[in-house]
Formats: structure tokens, sequence, C-alpha cells
């Protein structure tokens, strides 16, 4: 299609007048052959209209502006319409796994407890949502840490070089940001089979992999074909990596455990005592796994009934949030000492059988022993008559902690 031309000296002022056409030797005919019809002495027929409309358009410079941006909005609107058409525009965190939940959600009149955390909430669904375990980074250069605050339960216990490291479990809340996922551990797959939870992380020591692909492990591997529940973030690798509750739950899903229902069996939950039958006196808690950076320190905040969690006497915050992290019973689970695993430092915890524990909540302290009879097993909390030590409503921490260190607290 041959391009109209623009005449832009047609918006120059000249002290001449126009030449009529009839006059100007340019446009003279330069044969005698027959000349077009004529209707009333104009060029008659859709010739005629569309030269009477080339030439009006050629000549009106305000009118070719005009449709140039009739042109350009005819353009956008037939974009903006293929776009809704064919393509899904949701930002990341909208997913259809959301309306999934709304439309499964059936209010049950009375609450019910959730499993991994004694919350009580409105439906099935909530209560026995299928819980997954995320491995999240303690490095002192990474902190703070995101999404800790909402995990329903987190365990930390040491990795290599005197490093903690959190395995937080979801079941409950959202978090837009999970940081930073980490790698794997064989002692921690000791927990995740309690609650045969699908279990998040980058990679993983070989013994770890190894463990993961003979015990059937539900695999949620950050380096693998499961990149799509991932993304890097800010920083530099390894310590960027993030995911979100919206991503695990959408994995959830995928892999076909959307329908089906947390199978492991509750801790002992009770509601919490009332402010004027709990302690008003400050108490504290430390923990020392190795030196000041990963040396833990609580203290009981009797207004909120939970246990504000320090590095030493930095405050440990969420970066979601920014707010200070504060769970409602800490428990803290004695077991040997660690044994070296082979190269790069790295260590094994002997995590099932028995030992000493030491629950706190509600400003109080209760003693007693962990017992884990196998894998897959759920670890139980014991008083010194054997019964269950009951967890107040709401996160637990669970601090396990070699009987080669420190372990301060007040009565």
């Amino acid at each position: 299609m041959a391009a109209d031309t623009i005449d832009l000296s047609q918006g120059k002022k000249s002290g001449k007048k126009p030449v009529s056409s009839s006059s100007n030797p340019m446009t003279q005919r330069k044969s005698d052959g027959p000349s077009p019809k004529m209707t009333n002495g104009k060029p008659g027929g859709k010739q005629g209209f569309f030269a009477r409309a080339k030439e009006t358009i050629k000549n009106n410079r305000a009118l070719q502006v005009v449709l140039i941006f009739v042109g350009i909005f005819l353009i956008a609107g037939l974009t903006y319409a293929a776009q809704q058409l064919f393509f899904n525009n949701k930002p990341l965190d909208v997913v259809e796994i959301e309306e999934e939940k709304i439309e499964a959600v059936v209010d049950m009149g009375n609450p019910l407890e959730r499993r991994t955390d004694g919350v009580l909430v409105d439906s099935e669904l909530e209560a026995n949502k299928y819980p997954v375990a995320i491995m999240i980074e303690n490095l002192s250069s990474v902190r703070p840490q995101s999404g800790l605050s909402v995990a329903n339960i987190v365990y930390e216990t040491l990795a290599e070089g005197g490093i903690t490291r959190f395995m937080a479990i979801f079941a409950g809340d959202a978090a837009k940001e999970i940081h930073p996922v980490r790698s794997a551990r064989p002692y921690y797959l000791e927990w995740v089979q309690e609650y045969k939870a699908l279990y998040g992380h980058a990679g993983g020591s070989p013994q770890a992999l190894e463990a993961i692909s003979g015990l059937g492990v539900h695999d949620l591997n950050a380096l693998s074909n499961d990149g799509k529940y991932f993304w890097r973030g800010p920083g530099s690798a390894p310590h960027n990596l993030y995911t979100s509750t919206t991503l695990i739950e959408r994995a959830v899903r995928d892999k076909g455990l959307l329908e089906e229902e947390a199978d492991f069996e509750p801790w002992l939950f009770a509601d919490a005592k009332s402010s004027s039958d709990r302690p008003d006196e400050e108490k504290r808690i430390e923990l020392d796994f190795s030196n000041g950076n990963y040396n833990v320190r609580y203290t009981y905040d009797h207004e909120n009934n939970c246990y504000k969690r320090y590095h030493v006497a930095t405050e440990h915050i969420d970066r979601e949030d920014g707010e200070q992290l504060c769970p409602t019973n800490v428990v803290v689970q004695i077991v040997p000492p660690e044994i070296s695993a082979g190269e790069k430092g790295r260590i094994a915890l002997d995590v099932t059988g028995e030992g000493d524990v030491i629950v706190f909540n509600n400003g109080e302290v209760a003693k007693g022993t962990w017992k884990k009879e196998d894998r897959d097993a759920r670890t139980k909390f014991l008083d010194e008559e054997g019964n269950e030590i009951p967890l107040a409503r709401g996160q637990v921490w669970i601090e396990v902690i070699p009987n080669d260190k420190r372990v301060v607290y007040d009565e």
C-alpha cells in the first residue's frame, strides 16, 4: 500500500496566491485520452469519491493529525481487547487456587482446632490444611528473614559451622514472601515425615537428597523441575531464593495433594490462661548454640502472652511486617551431641528416641521427656507422670539443642 505524501509546505505562509489547477502546467494532462465521467460538473463514481477524499486529506493538515490520533486509539483498543481475550494478566499472588479454596470452605458453625498449632478456625479445610515444610537460612548476614512470623511451627537446630537453620511448617496464614530458602539436611526429614509434609528446599547434602528419594518424601526442590514455585530476588545466590504461600499452595495442588487432609496426630492444645493467672515478672530463656551470632534469647511478654525472640540482644524481626518474632510456645528439645557427617563440616543429630524437654508457655515452665518412636512417629512432649504437656493455641518454636550446649532459663 503506497503511503500518502504530506506536503509540509502547506503550513508555510507565502505572499503569493495559490495557482489554480487549470493554469498550473504541473497539473495539466500530458495526453488527449478520454476525460473522466462527470456528474453535475464533478467527477463521478467511487473513484471520484476517493480522489476527492484523498485530495481533502492531503490539503488539510489538521484533518491529517486527527486521523493519526484516531488510528493510534484504534490500535491501542484492539491490542487491549486481544490481551483480555487471550492472556491471563493476573499478578503472581492471585491464582486460581485461591478461588478453589474459597469455594471449598464450608462454615461448620462451631470453631475447629487447627491440627498444626491448635488455633481455632471456622472450617474443616482450614483445620486440616495440607502442611508444607520450608527450609530457611539463618546466616547472620541474611537476616531478617521473611515469612517466619506466619509459620505455624518452626524447628531450629544446628546445620554446620555452628550456624542454625530453620524448618518452618506452613498450614495457615498467608505470606507474600518466604525467604531465604536453603538446602536440605537428613535429620530434618525426621520431622518432615511426622507430617507427611510437602518438603520445600534448594538442593541439599548428598545424604539428604538420597533420603528424600528413598523415603518417598513429597519433594519440592527449587533446583529441579520445581523451580517455577520459587524466584530469585535481590542479593547474591544462594541467599536470595524466595517463595510464597500462594506458590507453595499451588504446588500442593499441582502435586495432587490439595484434596488430601493432613494425616498426623496433633499435639494437645489448650486455651491461653487469663492475664491474672499468668506471671507478671520477666522470664528469660537463653540457648547458646555456638557463638554470639547464633545464641538465642527469649523474653516473656505478659501483655501479649508470647516470647519475644532475640539473637543475644538484637531483636529478631520478620522482614515482611517489621514485627519482632514472638511465638506463643517455646519447646526446648535436648538431644545427644552432634557427630561429624563427612565433608564440608556437615553434622548428624539423633532426633529419634527420647530425651529431656522443657516447655514454655503462659509464662510458665513444664519439664519432662520428649519421645519419638521411629522416623514416621510424632514427637510427643510428656510430663514426669507420662501425660502429654499441653501447648497454648498459637505458634510453636521447637529449639532442638545438643546436651553439651548451654541452656539457662527462669523458673
